[in-house]
This record gives C-alpha cells, structure tokens and sequence, in this order.
C-alpha cells in the first residue's frame, strides 16, 4: 500500500497516545448518542414517513417494462424447474465448455432468447448447461438478447481459455 494511504488502514494507530479536550469528548457523545444508523442525531431524513411513489414501477431508473417481474414469476414455477433439472440431466451435470461436472456452480442456459422466444422457454432442446465462468463468457461475448444456435456453435468450437 502507499505510503501515502497509510493514514487510512484499517487499525491504523496513527493517534495512540493523543488525547482529546473534555469539550470534544462531550461534544462527541451528545452526537453519537443513541446513533446506530450513521446519520447525525436530530436531522430527520428527508424520506421518513413518505413512500417515494416518484421512484415506483415505470417511474424508476432501471424500469425495464415489467420484464424482470416476470422472468422472476416464470422462474419459480415447476414447468421452468422441471426444465432445468432436465437440462442439467442431459447433461449429465456438466459443463457443455470447459467440462466442469456439478456443484452450485452450473448454469441453465436458453440457446434462443428467454425473453423472446416464449414458446421455447421449457424446450429442452433450448436448453444447454454452462459453468458459470462459460455462461457468463457466453453474454459477455455474445450479448444476452438475440442469441442463436449458430453464436453457441461457434462458442464450443473456441478454445477452452
């Protein structure tokens, strides 16, 4: 770490054996006191008691047409479980990449868009397993809409890197 940063190390001891005026210690405990939220004592936070309907639903930054809602619907349902568990059976538990078998760490890929192809969405033929390293390569590369057969083709003809 820098020589510069030091003062900001966690545990630093850069003030062992200095002591602070009496005023300063009562100061300090009158603002501190009773503060388990970080925020200073007697200024209300401007949100307090107000429901922020401005940031709700179409009005929020990240509003993504209510998609997200409904992929996290979809995903609790049996039908996409039962696709999944048949996809990784096919499978055989391992990675269709790099070969990596099991644990936590496999991921259901849809071969076409989840978002677009609707009646693809429980195909097993839609389907193919990825370790979360390969899945996520996959999107980097690839994008995660307007996926094809042919962009996963070429994907498991590359290298393992």
């Amino acid at each position: 770490m820098p020589k510069g940063i030091k003062g900001f190390q966690k545990g630093n001891k850069i003030r062992l054996g200095t002591t602070q005026s009496e005023k300063s210690n009562r100061n300090r405990s009158k603002t501190l006191k009773g503060n388990t939220h970080g925020f200073q004592i007697g200024q209300p936070s401007v949100f307090k008691g107000k429901k922020r309907e401005n940031l709700r639903g179409k009005n929020h930054w990240n509003w993504k047409n209510g998609s997200s809602a409904e992929a996290k619907v979809f995903k609790s349902r049996i039908e996409y479980k039962l696709w999944r568990e048949s996809v990784f059976a096919r499978d055989n538990w391992t990675c269709q990449k790099c070969g990596k078998r099991g644990g936590i760490e496999i991921h259901p890929h849809h071969i076409r868009n989840f978002a677009e192809c609707l009646e693809l969405r429980t195909s097993i033929e839609n389907g193919i397993t990825f370790c979360k390293k390969c899945h996520d390569l996959f999107h980097k590369k690839y994008g995660k809409k307007n996926n094809t057969r042919e962009q996963l083709e070429k994907f498991l003809q590359q290298n393992n890197q």
